[in-house]
Formats: structure tokens, sequence, C-alpha cells
């Protein structure tokens, strides 16, 4: 199978990632909305190399609280993900997952994953 750089696809199950689904990009939600770009990219800069963050913003040109972070390597976007998902930023807990669409996609709604996949 592919190699992801030495994590094992034990602790990819763990994180609720699937393995056939990994980008090189996180899709971030739940932000506060004063949080911006800048700030993201201090703090996705300790799990690897961000090459871009995207803030989805409304018509007004607000933040909608969700934004993608693209890294250089897939593997990164794990650390992300195991590094932040879930953990405080402001008042607000951020959901941090893989984006599998891995590009442009406004159509995304964020729904709530179920724990219990079969």
């Amino acid at each position: 199978g592919s190699s992801m750089h030495g994590i094992s696809p034990q602790i990819l199950q763990q994180l609720g990632i699937d393995t056939n689904n990994i980008t090189n990009q996180v899709f971030v939600a739940n932000l506060d909305y004063k949080v911006t770009d800048r700030k993201l990219r201090e703090i996705f800069r300790m799990a690897g190399t961000v090459i871009d963050v995207e803030m989805k913003l409304d018509q007004e040109g607000k933040s909608r609280g969700m934004c993608i972070v693209r890294f250089e390597h897939p593997v990164e976007a794990v650390q992300a993900i195991s590094m932040f998902n879930n953990q405080n930023l402001y008042d607000r807990r951020m959901s941090v997952k893989i984006d599998k669409m891995g590009g442009d996609n406004d159509k995304y709604t964020v729904q709530e994953i179920p724990n219990k996949l079969p």
C-alpha cells in the first residue's frame, strides 16, 4: 500500500481519517469570527508547511467561520487534524478534517459526521 511517511493506518483510523481520501488540505469549521487567515497560518504552521489559507466569506466579505488550509504534504494535513481538531481557538472549538474534495468546492455543507460509521 502507500506509505504515509510513517503514520500508521491505526492512528489514521483513530482520528477517523479514511486512508483512501487523504488530501493535502484540511477543512476547518466552527472558527471564531475574529480569526484571520494570518492567525490561521501561524497556528497551522505548527503542523507543517502551509501553502495557502482560504477563508470562506459571505456576500459581505465577512468570515463564515470556515476555511481551507492547504499543506505541502498530506501527512501534514493529518498532523494538523491530530493537533487541532476539537481544540479551542478563542472561545470556539475548531473542527478540522480532511477536505475530501482537495480542491475548490463551495457547495460543501457542514454536516456532523456520525461517530458510528459501519
